[in-house]
This record gives C-alpha cells, sequence and structure tokens, in this order.
C-alpha cells in the first residue's frame, strides 16, 4: 500500500502546481451479497456461506501541457457470515504519472499496478490461496533527435516488487536503456532497444543480471496497428547462466463495430517478476509455479476477438489465450489453455442480459505435487439500470473442477445481488 500512498503524493504535488486543465474522474461505490454452496470449493465438505461486499472504484484522467495522468483501481471488501475464510481487503487496479521537465525531451514518469493473484494455481481458488502483488515502476527518459526522422532514447530505471505474503519472493531492479527509433514512413518504425537491468531479492539467493538486444519494426494505420519484436536475452547469476530468444508480437484491428487483437510473448523472466502484472490469459492471474527464485522461459499467446453486429442488441465477446513456464527443473514445468465466449443482449434500454461460459485446462510435469484439471464455468448476470447512476445486477455462476486423479474435484453454484452508484 505504501507504493500508492507515494502515488497519491506525487499527484497532489504536480496537479498543484499545474495550470487546471480538463480532469476527468469517475467514481462509483456498490455493496452486494453473494452465496455459495462450496466456500472452500472442497470435494469432500462443502460448506454454504454468504459473503457481503463493499467495493469502491476510482478513475482519474488528465491531460495537461507537461504531466499526464491515468489512475483506475478498485478497493474491495469481503466478509464471511459463518467464518468459512478470513475477512479480507484487497486493492487492484494501475496508476500512472508522466511529467515533461523539457519539451519532447525529458520525462519522469512514475507507475504502479496491483493485482490480487493465485498462489498455488494447482489448488482450489480461494481467499487463502490469493495475495496482492504490487510493482511501482520510477524511470527517467531523454530523447534526442539527430535528424527529422531519428530518435535516440536513453532510460533509467528502478523497479521495486512487493508481495503480500510471499516476502521471499520482492525484489527491486535497476537498469537502463538505448533505444534508436527511425521513422520509415508516417505510419511505420524501425527500433533498436538495448536492454540492461540487475535483481536483487530479499530471499538470500545471487543477484541477477539480464541483458537482451532486440529489433522492432511497427506500423500505426487508422483501424490497423501491428508491431513485431525479436533479439536475444539472458540472465547471469553465479549459480549459472539462462539464455534463449525473445519475441514479441501484437496486432489490434478496430472499425467502430468489430475488433480483435492478438498478442504472443517470448521472454526470459524470473518467478518474481512473473508476467510483471501484465497478464493475457483469461483464466486468472497466477504468481509464478516455483515458491523459490527461479529464472524461466514464459511464453503466453492469446487472441481476442469483439463483434457488435451480431444482431442490432447483441454484444459478442471470444478469447482463446495459452500460457507455458518452462524451467530448467522440469518438475516445474506448466502450462494452461483457455477459451471464454460472452454474450450480451440489451433487453430494453434500462435491462441487459449476460450470458458466459468458459473452459480452462491445466497441464503439470509428474512429481511436481499437482494434479492436472479441468474447468468449465457458466454465468448468466441480469444489469437493471434504475437510473444513469444507479444500478442494480442479479447474477448466478456454476463452476465444475474435474481432476485426472480421484477424490478433489467440486462444484460451485452461487448466487447474488449487487447495487452500483456511479458519480
Amino acid at each position: 500500500m505504501k507504493n500508492i500512498y507515494l502515488l497519491i503524493i506525487v499527484l497532489a504535488v504536480l496537479l498543484k502546481s499545474q495550470a487546471v486543465f480538463a480532469v476527468e474522474f469517475d467514481v462509483a461505490v456498490g455493496a452486494g451479497l453473494e452465496h455459495t454452496d462450496n466456500a472452500l470449493r472442497s470435494a469432500d465438505s462443502p460448506q454454504s456461506e454468504l459473503e457481503a461486499r463493499l467495493n469502491a472504484d476510482l478513475g482519474l484522467e488528465y491531460e495537461g501541457p507537461k504531466l499526464n495522468i491515468s489512475l483506475g483501481y478498485e478497493a474491495e471488501r469481503i466478509e464471511y457470515d459463518k467464518g468459512t475464510q478470513n475477512d479480507t481487503t484487497n486493492v487492484t487496479g494501475d496508476g500512472s504519472v508522466v511529467y515533461e521537465q523539457i519539451a519532447r525531451k525529458l520525462y519522469w514518469s512514475l507507475e504502479n499496478s496491483r493485482r490480487n493473484s493465485i498462489v498455488d494455481r494447482g489448488a482450489a481458488d480461494i481467499e487463502s490461496n490469493r495475495e496482492d502483488r504490487s510493482i511501482t515502476n520510477a524511470g527517467v527518459e531523454l530523447i534526442l533527435r539527430p535528424s527529422g526522422v531519428d530518435r535516440l532514447s536513453s532510460q533509467l530505471f528502478y523497479n521495486d516488487i512487493k508481495y503480500e505474503n510471499s516476502d521471499d519472493l520482492d525484489s527491486d531492479r535497476a537498469g537502463a536503456q538505448l533505444s534508436w527509433i527511425r521513422n520509415l514512413t508516417r505510419v511505420d518504425t524501425l527500433a533498436l532497444h538495448l536492454t540492461y537491468q540487475e535483481a536483487s531479492y530479499e530471499a538470500n539467493v545471487d543477484d541477477t543480471d539480464y541483458q537482451m538486444a532486440t529489433l522492432e519494426y511497427g506500423v500505426e494505420l487508422a483501424r490497423l496497428s501491428y508491431s513485431v519484436e525479436a533479439g536475444y536475452n539472458e540472465s547471469r547469476r553465479d549459480s549459472g547462466d539462462n539464455s534463449g530468444g525473445y519475441f514479441s508480437a501484437n496486432v489490434l484491428y478496430d472499425n467502430n463495430v468489430i475488433s480483435y487483437s492478438i498478442r504472443v510473448l517470448q521472454e526470459l523472466t524470473d518467478t518474481s517478476s512473473g508476467n510483471n502484472n501484465d497478464s493475457i490469459i483469461g483464466g486468472g492471474d497466477f504468481n509464478s509455479n516455483s515458491e523459490d527464485v527461479n529464472i524461466f522461459e514464459r511464453l503466453s499467446a492469446a487472441l481476442e476477438y469483439t463483434s457488435l453486429n451480431l444482431c442490432p442488441q447483441c454484444t459478442f465477446e471470444a478469447s482463446l489465450s495459452y500460457e507455458e513456464e518452462d524451467y530448467d527443473e522440469n518438475v516445474l514445468d506448466v502450462e494452461e489453455y483457455n477459451l471464454s465466449v460472452f454474450l450480451g443482449y440489451n433487453l430494453t434500454r434500462l435491462l441487459t442480459l449476460g450470458v458466459n461460459a468458459a473452459y480452462q485446462e491445466l497441464f503439470f510435469e509428474l512429481g511436481s505435487g499437482s494434479e492436472d484439471y479441468n474447468n468449465i464455468f457458466y454465468g448468466l448476470d441480469l444489469t437493471q439500470r434504475i437510473t444513469e447512476e444507479f444500478s442494480v445486477n442479479y447474477f448466478l455462476t456454476f463452476e465444475d473442477r474435474d481432476y485426472d486423479g480421484l477424490g478433489a474435484d467440486y462444484d460451485d453454484l452461487r448466487g447474488g445481488v449487487t447495487v452500483e452508484y456511479q458519480f
């Protein structure tokens, strides 16, 4: 939480020094009750529970001549009527501040992201198997323009990673990046990036040096944008070196009726940084599949599709994703597949019906202590907008988990109602 307080203090100081430009605030508060017939998602002794939830959302967008701010955070309080789990409060979201000290040359930035992630992806998704992870980045960037089409960028950055409970996974990093960017035409660019960072961990393990060199090509059109970045990355530590290829591809198309995106990423990372709070997987945000600090190669890919022309009152969404963690110790390797679909239908101007379904499958190595399993999820919700500011949502969900082994399968039926007021 300290990093969020730091971000708020920086915002207050910077906003006070700026002329008042357009500031967009989004504030919402909500409350709800949720009943489950299997609070601990247990195979042997399901227990019913009534969960009371309070939440508050804060969004802020500010664009000034020298200062850009973007905030989006949610705080949620959950209390359990029968005490099947400990009452908890979670804060998740993202925030960034960018200050332009010298026009088009010198930039200072501060970023924070918080996620509530599953600790052990082989175990049931309950509160005791979750924790908050906060990542804060501070940096400075100097841009030189030797010609009308060339930019030379030099960046220094500091990164702080904190886990709510897994203290041994805490780390801090300092590094630098040098980039040369050339505008080939008005719509496409070519860039060369050289990156170095040193990671230190709270656990008693060797520091790690990361080095990476990549070449990137990007195109920005009216409805279509795409980029491809490829190169080499390696990690060095006293206990051993790792190396591999780096590859990133992003495609985004949007014509205001149909949109789709494709994301592929292969990188060398460690169990502290993990996915850097940037999960592209639809099934949930997980900690890495190791309780200790390990280096591994991460491969993730996702396809998302949205259509508004299925029918005049419909919104259709579908996503498909894959993630793999490849460790030197093969027993830690894991693969995850996700497929989800959603259909929203406007019954009236103020009444919306939503139907969604998802399938998830995870594979673990023999000897890992975790069993392969698949999850099937169904959801139904009805949202009634009473006024422009006030809405009521009724929902019903069903989850069925099936392990390859015997005795751990469970299902969980939930239903409830929430109310929300947007200021």
